[in-house]
């Protein structure tokens, strides 16, 4: 992907999470601002208020949330303004974009309170904003790695394997390594078994 196609993509990710920030924000919440945060290695961006309920913070860290509008006057006016496509960015395609382009995942969090989304535009980011203790644990080739998990939901070692040009065996002690240091987890049994982040 040419660079140009690239840093459009990251773009519109950001443009639309800003928009959705706004358009979902608790206007409730008093004294409290949208916000965004830019720092060398990510993008945050900051709703005032919790998820807009029924939906839990947790679907929204799986991306399996539904879309559901807090504020449809606010949704009127950015449809009235042709932005309203870009009101509409699902779950799926917040994890897709990424994915596509080889970034890591979206994190939401909550940080009362403020919902928020922290972005990145750099697979090297994946490294970068890993705690210094952890990285020490990861040779040249873990860190490329990382890399590539930070990009996707879950993994499988034949994934992992195909992605580092490696061996199964190789790329199963690497995912070990991943495991021990507290990076994934490892659910499901026998070739079931697949890899998550540790902490979304």
């Amino acid at each position: 992907m040419q660079r140009h196609e690239r840093a459009g993509d990251v773009m519109k990710l950001l443009r639309e999470s800003i928009i959705n920030a706004l358009v979902h924000r608790d206007c409730d919440v008093a004294g409290a601002k949208a916000q965004l945060l830019l720092t060398p290695h990510s993008m945050q961006i900051k709703s005032p208020g919790t998820p807009v309920s029924p939906i839990a913070l947790e679907q929204m860290k799986s991306f399996r949330a539904p879309m559901l509008s807090r504020n449809p006057q606010l949704h009127y006016i950015f449809s009235r303004m042709k932005l309203a496509a870009e009101c509409g960015l699902g779950m799926a395609t917040l994890r897709t974009i990424p994915e596509s382009l080889g970034l890591p995942l979206p994190k939401y969090s909550y940080e009362a309170p403020y919902l928020v989304l922290k972005l990145h535009g750099s697979a090297e980011d994946a490294v970068a904003t890993l705690d210094p203790r952890l990285l020490e644990l990861l040779n040249a080739e873990e860190r490329e790695g990382w890399k590539f998990i930070a990009s996707r939901p879950s993994i499988t070692t034949p994934d992992y394997a195909k992605a580092m040009d490696s061996d199964r065996k190789k790329a199963q002690r690497q995912l070990t390594n991943f495991v021990n240091a507290g990076l994934l987890r490892r659910e499901g049994k026998e070739r079931f078994t697949h890899y998550e982040p540790a902490a979304r």
